[in-house]
């Protein structure tokens, strides 16, 4: 179900985001991680929920990091500690 997201085209033009989903799955799963940003950083442009999303992903793919490690990044960058469903 193509453009049924919360991206637009448009967002995929922002200067500095690195990530972009490329099947379906991938696209599901990105729109609920800005969905879960968007949700806990409140009132702020798109723009920094997707530098926001695109910096927890680096974190999430960062294969140095252990999982409780990988969490307390992206709760401090939230400000909000996260539950483990949303982790």
């Amino acid at each position: 179900m193509r453009g049924t997201g919360v991206l637009g085209t448009a967002d995929f033009a922002i200067e500095g985001i690195t990530y972009r989903p490329r099947t379906p799955a991938t696209r599901a799963t990105y729109e609920l991680i800005l969905k879960i940003v968007a949700d806990n950083l409140g009132d702020v442009p798109q723009s920094a929920v997707l530098s926001a999303a695109d910096v927890i992903l680096e974190f999430l793919k960062d294969d140095d990091l252990k999982d409780n490690e990988r969490k307390k990044e992206i709760d401090d960058m939230l400000g909000v500690a996260l539950g483990p469903k949303e982790f």
